[in-house]
């Protein structure tokens, strides 16, 4: 499928490197938007065309970040539109962030350090493995939304 506008149902979010053509105003950083009432949302909607790559978004507030606001955004290339490179044959998005004990985040104080490390969302003794067969070119996109990384 082929899209040209994207729609992203959020809290309050930061979409890193991808121009907001058509509404500039739609940054997600406090200041920009008026603040989303609890029990609410707010659609963003921004226009992606041509930009082609990975990005990522996550949450401005902390406490929304370490609940897990943040994720990959993919924009692949139109057809007709041709790169200048070789396409990967597969993406892996690696995401490394900060893990906060639910007690502090609930706390409503500061969250300090925090109290490990995630990796794709699991902890030190859940890690994923990823099996990546000789031969095939995959394209691995490194996300640290944390304070820690």
């Amino acid at each position: 499928m082929i899209y040209d506008d994207c729609v992203l149902i959020v809290l309050m979010k930061c979409k890193n490197g991808i121009q907001h053509r058509k509404n500039s105003c739609q940054d997600g950083v406090t200041g920009t938007n008026c603040p989303i009432p609890a029990g609410w949302n707010w659609t963003y909607q921004f226009q992606v065309k041509d930009q082609i790559g990975s990005f990522f978004y996550f949450s401005s507030l902390g406490f929304q970040r370490a609940a897990g606001g943040y994720g990959g955004i993919m924009v692949n290339n139109r057809d007709v539109i041709p790169v200048p490179f070789g396409m990967p044959d597969e993406d892996i998005t690696l995401f490394i962030s900060d893990w906060n004990l639910e007690k502090n985040i609930e706390s409503g104080t500061s969250l300090g350090n925090p109290d490990g490390v995630l990796f794709n969302g699991l902890g030190p003794y859940r890690f994923d493995e990823n099996l990546v067969p000789d031969g095939i070119t995959y394209q691995i996109i490194n996300v640290a939304p944390g304070i820690s990384l």
